[in-house]
């Protein structure tokens, strides 16, 4: 009630001093309406609603300016809410970010070259296809700018106007809605800013250099150096399942990724050849070896000796027929998952002798190969403490030792790395052939401050040639 009854004895001050008449009531109206006990976005709202009225065919917005200086729609006359996500609300806080540095009212009125304004408050105008706008800070009695008021409309000769009012109530509204904001945050926050304002500046001065000591000590502390890299799961050995002789892929019973068991089936060739062809020679045979017999009954032992070594060919090539038709069934010779070899869709296609069908890999043990950066390979050893975290499990990490670094870098993506390689027990089987993640590598210790910026150091140097 006292901050009142000081708005309104100040706001009787400038009256008495000359002050128009409605521009005063309009001030009291407003201190009223922004005093009322509601929430301070309801307060601003009525506010809003309540200059538009006395301006008018205008309409009118008010924004808030936090402590960074960074003003904040609050309420648009004739608008119930704000919303935050649209172009319109942010070219108005735009609007008001700008007219804080104006250490006066700007306007801008359709036609009027000589007026000058900020350049957001005329894209606004354009964008609200109004005449004239208007924009001012509102500073309360301490000379602090609490707030942003715009008011725009499509007759030019109200401009006037409402420069005038907005002059006029700026400092009760801003009075009154500081007021407002206080209650609004309570009593330990006020506390809190009034500590802060009243903090003198050798205070902060001393805390500022102690806050740099800390900082520099923290610099030059010690602290264990680790490569960040990509890592990669693959299996530490490979069986790979070919196909025994030229033949036709009748189905698979197999796809890559499957867990399969020592004997499982993977894939049966189409056997129909095979057995007609058989059948063919099983009636050779017999004709060769009755020729052999009909030879020896006649006593042609030539005839007969050759009769029977054309029914011991034959019986050969049967033998191998026979043992191909047992190898029709393509089975898995481990326990593991197959990583390669997805044969569903091509059912029906020929095979060549030695042709790679399926690769499986036992899941037991793995190994991840941690892609080192060609810059970063000098601070890693082989033996180094190594984290992996996969992506798969982003929850989980697994630790071990670098068994090795290859001697010689490949070419990774578009990246050049030289790759080290660490030994990961998977008797769980959770881990897959493929998986990708992120690896640690510890390396030596060196002081934070180089761990920070040696990397950026490094390209620097390299840039210019050194």
């Amino acid at each position: 009630m006292q901050t009142t009854t000081n708005q309104r004895t100040r706001t009787q001050e400038r009256k008495d001093a000359g002050a128009p008449s409605g521009v005063s009531d309009l001030a009291l109206d407003l201190v009223g309406v922004l005093l009322d006990g509601r929430q301070a976005s309801e307060s601003t709202q009525a506010a809003t609603e309540l200059l538009a009225r006395r301006l008018g065919n205008a309409q009118v917005a008010f924004g808030e300016v936090d402590r960074s200086g960074v003003a904040s729609l609050m309420s648009v006359s004739g608008v119930p809410s704000i919303d935050r996500g649209s172009e319109r609300t942010r070219d108005m806080e735009a609007a008001m970010d700008e007219a804080l540095y104006w250490e006066k009212a700007a306007r801008w009125v359709r036609g009027d070259a000589a007026a000058e304004c900020p350049r957001t408050l005329t894209q606004l105008a354009g964008q609200l296809g109004c005449e004239w706008i208007v924009s001012i800070g509102l500073r309360n009695s301490g000379e602090k700018t609490i707030g942003v008021c715009l008011a725009w409309g499509d007759d030019p000769g109200d401009c006037a106007l409402a420069d005038r009012t907005l002059q006029g109530v700026s400092e009760p509204f801003a009075d009154a809605f500081a007021t407002l904001r206080r209650a609004d945050r309570g009593a330990a926050r006020v506390a809190l800013d009034t500590l802060s304002e009243k903090m003198n500046s050798r205070r902060k001065r001393r805390l500022a250099l102690g806050a740099a000591i800390g900082l520099v000590l923290l610099a030059f502390a010690p602290v264990p150096y680790s490569v960040r890299c990509d890592c990669v799961a693959q299996p530490k050995v490979t069986r790979y399942v070919a196909a025994p002789f030229d033949a036709t892929l009748s189905t698979a019973a197999a796809q890559c990724g499957d867990l399969v068991h020592e004997g499982q089936l993977l894939a049966v060739l189409d056997g129909n050849e095979l057995e007609q062809e058989l059948s063919v020679l099983e009636a050779e045979h017999a004709r060769a070896k009755k020729a052999a017999d009909s030879a020896r009954a006649k006593r042609a032992t030539a005839e007969a000796q050759l009769a029977a070594l054309e029914a011991r060919e034959i019986q050969l090539r049967i033998a191998l027929l026979r043992d191909r038709l047992s190898q029709l069934r393509i089975v898995s010779p481990i326990n593991g998952c197959v990583v390669s070899g997805d044969l569903s869709r091509v059912q029906g296609a020929p095979l060549e002798t030695g042709q790679s069908l399926f690769e499986v890999a036992p899941l037991d043990r793995l190994v991840v190969e941690v892609l080192l950066p060609e810059s970063e390979v000098g601070y890693a050893t082989a033996g180094a403490d190594t984290i992996v975290k996969f992506d798969a499990f982003p929850g989980r990490t697994w630790e071990g030792k670098l068994s090795r670094i290859h001697p010689q870098a490949e070419l990774r993506g578009h990246e050049q790395v030289f790759v080290g390689e660490l030994e990961l027990d998977n008797q769980d089987h959770l881990l897959r052939p493929g998986m990708t993640g992120r690896a640690r590598v510890r390396g030596p210790w060196a002081t934070l401050s180089w761990s920070w910026f040696h990397q950026p150091m490094e390209k620097a140097s390299r840039w210019w040639g050194w």
